[in-house]
């Protein structure tokens, strides 16, 4: 809890991406299904998962960028704290086998993903 869960990638091009990272780093790509997205990349060393590689959707009002997700007990009472600490809410959504997943930003505007197992409410 509070540590860094997973890292990924935002990319418009995910092509370029996929190949700009994966030599930059030495990582294997794989292609997989992560719902709602046709194709989610997964970017691999033998034996461990080092990062992901999500297509940006037009919608999200976002530019490219890094996503640091940390893992929290529950994603919605972090998520609330955040206005009481100067900080904004973002996002909140639950990702079908992941959890729950909320954004959030501090007062300087930096942008931080969480983490959570899903409620019991909302299963």
């Amino acid at each position: 809890i509070g540590s860094i869960w997973w890292i990924e990638v935002i990319a418009r091009d995910p092509p370029i991406a996929r190949k700009f990272y994966g030599q930059l780093f030495e990582w294997n790509a794989r292609d997989t299904s992560f719902d709602p997205f046709a194709v989610y990349t997964v970017f691999e060393r033998p034996g461990n998962q080092e990062a992901g590689l999500l297509p940006l959707q037009p919608e999200w009002e976002i530019e490219p960028m890094w996503n640091t997700i940390v893992s929290v007990d529950d994603c919605d009472r972090t998520m609330n704290r955040a206005p009481g600490l100067g900080g904004q809410m973002g996002f909140v959504h639950t990702v079908p086998k992941h959890g729950r997943i909320g954004g959030i930003f501090d007062s300087g505007g930096a942008s931080l993903v969480l983490r959570g197992p899903v409620p019991a409410a909302a299963t």
